[in-house]
């Protein structure tokens, strides 16, 4: 198996950064293979409390950062396509992500890995992304919510997503160029507040979910806790503040319904935390 890795990233060019491991884990599942299960959700690696436990195996604890390389390229003078032509069937700027993005990625992620991919590889051809600053003005997309003790709610005072500003140019930090902001809510022992956000989802089917916070990660929590509502009930996610700010961080992907609907298609931030009396958990957009 471990040959048969190696050469497949030979191969296929792909850029990965891991330690070298002695196995890879199941095979991974096949988009078919959950399309007539709606209770089963397809949950990322740092997934450690509720309905779906991570994966565990050879790269549990491993960050593994990916490239699919190649795709569509945007000649602006000419039209968006790819820079090599039609060979034996094949288009290679196409297959290197296809390989990637349907089975080196679930590979990963069924190992234990935590994958940090730098292009999208989820399938799913709708997208919509809910801000903190959206409120509930633009329920076509979607809502945010705070809920329980108002006085636990404040604004960061750092930057972050603003929502409706693409298509970006070259040179923008969706994150933090575009006057976006961010909130945060103080911790507690136990759950006293949380930040919901319902997206107004165009069609039934699965979905990836991606979070993001400011990447200022002073007295900011290590055990932020997301709970994920879907059609087969819900899934907790721990995430760790602390780093990955200004980006989106994966969640996992789950099935849901199409439109609003909070009980089961959400995303809550809830506020219990380990961590020390002082810290917080930051709440910035849901894609």
């Amino acid at each position: 198996m471990v040959d048969r890795w190696r050469s497949l990233v030979r191969v296929f060019g792909f850029f990965v950064l891991a330690s070298t491991v002695s196995g890879l884990g199941a095979p991974p599942c096949r988009a078919a293979d959950h399309s007539s299960r709606p209770d089963r959700a397809v949950s990322a690696p740092h997934n450690t409390a509720g309905t779906k436990a991570a994966a565990t195996g050879a790269l549990s604890g491993k960050r593994v950062f990916i490239s699919a390389g190649h795709g569509y390229i945007d000649y602006p003078t000419v039209e968006w396509k790819t820079q090599r032509g039609n060979n034996f069937g094949l288009v290679e700027d196409f297959i290197h992500a296809e390989a990637v993005d349907q089975y080196l990625i679930r590979y990963l992620r069924n190992a234990g890995a935590d994958v940090v991919t730098l292009r999208e590889a989820d399938l799913t051809a709708d997208m919509v992304i809910v801000d903190d600053g959206d409120g509930t003005a633009s329920p076509d997309n979607g809502t945010y919510v705070e809920s329980g003790d108002v006085a636990l709610f404040a604004p960061s005072g750092q930057a972050g997503f603003a929502n409706f500003q693409a298509p970006y140019g070259s040179t923008t930090d969706p994150f933090r160029d575009t006057g976006g902001s961010a909130r945060i809510i103080n911790v507690a022992a136990t759950e006293s507040a949380s930040a919901t956000w319902t997206p107004n989802l165009p069609a039934r089917g699965f979905y990836s979910v991606y979070v993001s916070y400011p990447g200022d990660s002073t007295n900011r929590a290590a055990d932020a806790h997301y709970v994920v509502s879907h059609t087969g009930g819900q899934t907790h996610i721990r995430v760790d503040q602390e780093r990955d700010g200004w980006t989106w961080v994966f969640l996992g992907r789950f099935h849901f319904n199409a439109g609003l609907d909070s009980v089961s298609g959400s995303v809550s931030l809830v506020n219990d935390s380990s961590d020390t009396a002082g810290d917080t958990v930051a709440a910035d957009a849901v894609r």
